[in-house]
């Protein structure tokens, strides 16, 4: 297995030239994605928290669909009585 690939990562190697690539490369898809979503690509899901998260789709209905998910997550923590480290930030 050659180090310092995704595709080491992949098949379970985490040293710090194999995490450097895997990240490398998902930084690069995520442009690719969110260069797609610039140019109109109609595969876009929009109205979901992938719209927003992984294609970088900041348009209203995918924009609210993230406000609404990240709202469920810090309020499941918070009634579990888990600290969500944004409101520890805040406190």
């Amino acid at each position: 297995m050659k180090h310092g690939t995704p595709s080491a990562y992949n098949h379970g190697c985490h040293c710090d030239e194999c995490r450097e690539a895997n990240r490398v490369r998902c930084l690069d898809q995520r442009e690719r994605l969110k260069q797609r979503t610039i140019q109109g690509d109609p595969s876009v899901p929009h109205g979901t928290t992938g719209g927003y998260k992984n294609w970088g789709c900041h348009c209203v209905e995918c924009t609210i669909a993230n406000t609404i998910s990240s709202r469920e997550y810090y309020n499941a923590g918070k009634l579990n009585g888990e600290v969500v480290a944004s409101a520890a930030a805040e406190a």
